[in-house]
């Protein structure tokens, strides 16, 4: 069975926002997403 990638993008960047908060609330800095696309190939 193939994953599904718009499944998986999903859980990662909630799995981001939830890692961003937490270390907020720990640290009080901010932390926040950094969007980039990678080059094909």
């Amino acid at each position: 069975m193939k994953p599904d990638a718009h499944q998986v993008k999903q859980f990662l960047l909630n799995l981001q926002d939830t890692i961003c908060q937490q270390l907020t609330a720990v640290d009080g800095a901010e932390f926040v997403e950094d969007s980039w696309q990678r080059e094909a190939g």
